[in-house]
């Protein structure tokens, strides 16, 4: 996962964890871990974000899949 990339759209979106995890309806403690790749996005959650953040293909690898 590559969480510089991740981070840097959250903040061209103005999210930070806390508010990315009240748009997910998970905790922020839950989504700070998803972040860090402690625990791993569930695929519905990894949709939501692609289409938050209109991440490109590529985008969207590097950030989950890589």
């Amino acid at each position: 996962m590559d969480k510089a990339l991740l981070k840097s759209k959250m903040a061209l979106n103005s999210d930070n964890n806390k508010t990315l995890a009240k748009k997910l309806k998970i905790t922020p403690s839950a989504c700070s871990y998803k972040v860090n790749g402690v625990n791993k996005f569930t695929i519905k959650e990894m949709n939501f974000i692609r289409e938050e953040y209109n991440l490109s293909d590529s985008e969207f690898i590097a950030i989950f899949i890589k």
